[in-house]
């Protein structure tokens, strides 16, 4: 119902749209390229009072003119303008020169936009001419994934409508975070790429450096990505349709054991004698692989409709999308519909207004059991359902959800062999039994206003709003706990349960900008100053009742009250900011910028902090000693140095925080206040310091394109939460101190190879690498962080060294002793259970303990790369993006669990301990203390590959459309895991995701899918 409202409601916009426009006199013509003939598609066609058009996919245009219009402009994007005049011709066929690349291109940058062939810093772009909306995906985030040197999209977790994490250039922050600064039409926004349909994006601009973030200051320490969206263009209106549908399943299945797996195992080790549990379970053995069922296929519709148009003094540009995405995961879904608004007109001819809105509303479904849980509480012998053998032997229905707990004592029906080896559910009861969704609400408006006060002097003023509300509703049926007891009873009941919580933020935003630009001879002179607030409200509610009774009626009103919180903060930032762009005779570039933020999250004295950079470029195929010939034809070296910063510690931090409690005061409990952390006035921004060199190279007349740079950046005052003891009554406490680097190179490269005959084939790659170091630690030389409290296992934080590290015992599986108390030196027995192994004796000392610890390793990669083919010809269409990441280790402890899935009748089945002597006993170790759970993350990947086929003029003309193309796509078509990595997603890191320094610990992380999708784009 609400698509079909959006539908109608889009339609209704179209209509309204292309009642603009009418002249007299009509003009016809076609539009190629002069070098190779082919015909140019959306080439602007503009008559002298701004009236125009655009060419059709045959190059091919017709426009009506008024009387006085004596000539047309001819513009494309990439190609010289022309402007032709009419005299008289009522047929104009024009052939557009291709400009140089970076004398074309403009960038758009912090408060505005430049050239890029007067770019100093270091930056990655996106447009729109790049991906050509041609790529169907349920997040803007997820179309850059390999497209851009130096930044990292990590599909940390899979499930659909999960937000990837991004992370630009290295881990800048332990406490404070290392997510970039997001920036969309200029606003600063609090949130993530959520409301964003890509086709709605214009460009996509990555600033890496100081030089390019420190306009951002406070903000910038770990990158700024600026969204553009479309806007419309003066000629006659396009709407446009695209829709695209298709389906997903899982990339890769694991090995599960199954029964007998375990049987032949215990055999071989226990003299051939099998345990009563492993019989009995043979009895009931199904041969179940839970994947059968926690996995489907899942559809993925995709539908956004826009029109877009208008004139000298208003143009205008309309969509609406509507997205819904299933997941593989049984639980699993996301559903995403929005409009977007992006409005442009000129009151007076030095007065120009800027209006976009973007109403948005998601729904995500998140899975209430992790897939290792699934997993391990689905034993190969037990059916899903109950079949004939184990209803007669259990008595619990044919049919009914069979759970682990129905093979146990808690079962009265029961009375074979206990080989349940808990009460819990099992997972088909949870997933089914379980309802876990988020809603959130969320708008986006910004309106400028623009004074040119002089034709260098301009004034721009600009407001941003943004209101996000976010619904969780989560209801657990008495059935679905995970240890609940038989259907029915007190406990059962009591075990339902409701979570309601809501989050809203408002966030409000004013920036004032005042602009001076003049080119004076050879000097190209831009200025800027300005000045921002920022301000932003976030409350939270959250509400929790159980005990109800019945499952029917998920209300909270309709359990017992368990729990009540209520919360609400806020923060203000002012800032002051300026910059100073020249360029002589377009061959000597110098940039210097600054700004100073002022945030409520730090006290009085610290509140206040600047961020200056500086940069300089040369181009040096502009001098007259370089070479003219055609193999390095053009070049421009740079370099750039400043310092950006980092506050996102939350807010208060500085306060000693308090929370509600309870007191007695005499036989009275009474409500109270306690102390939950020291204060600290002396909190700052972090600062990162930042060294960038680089080189822009181009060969052979434009054919081969080189951007290569190097960087190292340091960032000081850590925001730490330094261990404390414990007998202070806290464990940590926030301060400024530590120290982290971070240097790398980064190369990217375009090339279009081929563009004659109707054939065109150009390729983009980047490749870059990056190592951080930690250089101080709070006066600490190293700490160990430990991870899993139950599966235990731990991480060195060391100066010297990576942030963050693995840490534990080398394990081979190659020494087999269970047998042979008096084993070699080399390696010891380490327990005998099967999730026990053996550790190399580090010292050789002759005893395990900790000083046999080692590095095992570390979650960063070594290098990075993409690379993107595009062809054409004619009328089809054809590209593919690899991307590669190698080096990176993770902590991935499914294998542990999967084992475990196997011993479900095995540990109290098999126990060996009498074949160790009790001195030796005292050493065990578990399997997640050794580097058996360390494996290699690198991958290779296609990330999408499309085929497309646009029809022709004729064809289209015939059904009264300027464009139809038809494609099929699809999303990691292909994927290589690293021989050693044994679980779904190599790029998972969902044990810790906000702690840095226990990163890349994975624990049943949502499976990587395979998207086939078929699509149309129709545009008239």
């Amino acid at each position: 119902m609400k698509f079909l409202k959006i539908s109608f409601l889009l339609f209704l916009l179209f209509g309204i749209a292309n009642i603009i426009a009418a002249q007299s006199n009509v003009i016809t013509g076609k539009v190629t390229d002069q070098a190779t003939g082919d015909s140019l598609n959306g080439v602007t066609v503009l008559a002298e009072k701004n009236k125009g058009v655009t060419t059709k996919q045959d190059g091919s245009y017709s426009i009506k003119i008024g009387k006085g219009v004596t000539t047309l402009t001819f513009s494309y994007i990439g190609y010289i303008s022309q402007l032709i005049t009419i005299d008289g011709k009522k047929e104009i066929n024009v052939a557009l020169v291709m400009a140089p690349k970076d004398q074309s291109e403009v960038v758009v940058i912090g408060y505005g936009t430049r050239k890029k062939n007067q770019m100093t810093g270091a930056f990655s772009r996106l447009s729109t001419d790049e991906y050509s909306g041609e790529v169907p995906v349920s997040r803007a985030d997820d179309v850059l994934k390999g497209k851009l040197a130096g930044v990292n999209i990590l599909t940390t977790d899979a499930q659909v409508g999960a937000a990837p994490t991004i992370q630009i250039r290295g881990a800048t922050s332990v406490t404070a975070g290392t997510n970039p600064l997001l920036v969309i039409d200029g606003y600063p926004s609090p949130t993530d790429l959520s409301a964003l349909d890509m086709n709605d994006i214009e460009s996509i601009t990555v600033l890496k450096d100081a030089a390019s973030c420190a306009i951002y200051g406070s903000r910038g320490g770990n990158g700024v990505i600026l969204i553009t969206t479309k806007s419309g263009k003066v000629g006659q209106s396009k709407n446009r349709i695209n829709i695209s549908t298709g389906s997903k399943n899982i990339l890769r299945k694991i090995k599960i054991p199954m029964l007998s797996d375990w049987k032949a195992y215990v055999a071989a080790d226990n003299n051939g004698v099998i345990p009563a549990v492993i019989t009995q379970a043979e009895a009931f053995d199904a041969r179940t692989d839970p994947q059968d069922y926690l996995y489907r296929t899942a559809n993925f519709t995709n539908i956004q409709m826009s029109s877009s148009g208008g004139s000298s003094g208003f143009k205008y540009y309309l969509s609406g999308n509507y997205l819904a995405d299933g997941g593989v995961m049984l639980g699993n879904g996301y559903k995403r519909g929005g409009l977007k608004v992006n409005v442009t007109g000129k009151i007076k001819p030095n007065i120009t207004v800027d209006f976009g809105m973007t109403p948005s509303m998601t729904q995500f479904f998140d899975v209430p059991i992790s897939v290792q849980e699934v997993i391990r509480l689905s034993p190969s012998w037990m059916p899903v359902y109950h079949n004939a053998t184990t209803s007669a032997a259990t008595g619990m229905p044919i049919g009914s959800v069979a759970n682990v707990r129905d093979f146990s004592r808690v079962n009265p029906n029961y009375t074979g062999v206990d080989i349940s080896q808990g009460t819990g559910n099992g997972p088909l009861s949870q997933l089914t039994g379980t309802t876990d969704k988020t809603t959130s609400i969320k708008n986006i408006t910004n309106l400028s206003v623009k004074i040119d006060i002089s034709k260098s002097l301009s004034f721009k003023s600009s407001g941003g709003f943004l209101f996000s509300e976010s619904t969780r509703d989560f209801f657990q049926k008495s059935w679905a706990q995970a240890q609940a007891a038989i259907d029915g009873d007190v406990y059962a009941r009591s075990t339902s349960k409701a979570i309601l919580t809501k989050q809203r933020m408002l966030d409000v935003s004013n920036e004032n900008i005042l602009t001076f630009k003049k080119i004076i001879n050879k000097h190209d002179i831009e200025v800027l100053a300005g000045f921002s607030t920022q301000y932003t409200k976030t409350s939270r509610f959250s509400a929790q009742a159980g005990n109800f009774a019945t499952d029917n009626v998920p209300t909270l009103n309709a359990g017992v009250a368990q729990s009540l919180t209520s919360t609400e903060e806020a923060e203000a930032l002012v800032s002051y900011l300026a910059r100073f762009n020249y360029s002589y005779a377009n061959k000597y570039l110098f940039s210097i910028s600054t700004r100073s933020d002022g945030s409520s999250r730090f006290a009085a004295g610290n509140r206040y902090a600047s961020f200056p950079s500086a940069s300089i470029g040369w181009k040096v195929s502009e001098e007259k000693f370089f070479p003219k010939n055609n193999f390095l034809t053009e070049m421009k070296i740079r370099g750039s140095y400043g310092a950006t910063g980092n506050k996102n510690i939350g807010n208060y931090r500085y306060y000693a925080n308090v929370s509600p409690t309870f007191t007695s005061l005499g036989s009275t409990i009474l409500p109270s206040t306690g102390l939950t952390s020291f204060s600290n006035p002396n909190l700052k921004w972090e600062r990162t310091f930042s060294r960038n060199m680089g080189a822009d190279l181009s060969f052979f007349r434009g054919k081969l394109n080189v951007v290569v740079d190097y960087y190292n950046s340091v960032t000081d005052r850590l925001l730490l939460n330094l261990p404390i003891p414990s007998s202070t009554g806290f464990t940590t406490y926030t301060i400024n101190q530590g120290k982290v680097r971070n240097r790398g190179f980064e190369v990217e490269i375009s090339a279009p190879i081929i563009n004659r005959k109707g054939f065109k084939w150009d390729i983009s790659a980047n490749g870059y690498t990056n190592t951080n170091k930690l250089l101080d630690f709070g006066g600490t030389d190293q700490l160990i962080n430990q991870g899993d409290l139950k599966r235990v296992n731990f991480y060195l934080t060391k100066v010297g060294s990576p942030l963050v590290q693995y840490y534990g015992y080398q394990a081979t599986e190659s020494v087999i002793l269970r047998n042979t108390p008096n084993s070699p030196t080399d390696y010891w027995p380490i327990g005998t259970k099967p999730l026990h192994t053996f550790v190399k004796d580090q010292n050789g000392d002759g005893i395990i303990d900790d000083n046999d610890r080692v590095v095992l390793g570390n979650p960063y990669p070594k290098f990075n790369w993409g690379f993107t083919n595009n062809f054409r010809h004619k009328s089809f269409d054809f590209s593919f993006t690899l991307q590669g990441s190698h080096g990176a280790k993770v902590f991935n402890i499914d294998p542990y669990y999967f084992e475990y899935q196997s011993t479900t009748v095995g540990n109290s089945a098999y126990r060996n301990n009498d074949l160790y002597t009790p001195e030796q006993q005292k050493s065990v170790r578990i399997k997640p203390q050794t580097d058996f759970n360390i494996q290699d993350a690198s991958f290779i990947a296609i990330r999408n590959l499309n085929i497309g086929y646009g029809f022709s003029s004729k064809v289209t003309k015939k059904l009264g459309l300027t464009n139809l193309r038809l494609y099929a796509s699809s999303a990691n078509l292909w994927y290589h895991f690293a021989d050693s990595y044994t679980s779904y997603n190599p790029e998972a890191d969902n044990g810790f995701t906000n702690d840095p320094l226990r990163k890349g610990y994975q624990r049943g992380s949502a499976p990587l899918s395979r998207t086939i999708t078929f699509g149309v784009n129709v545009e008239f």
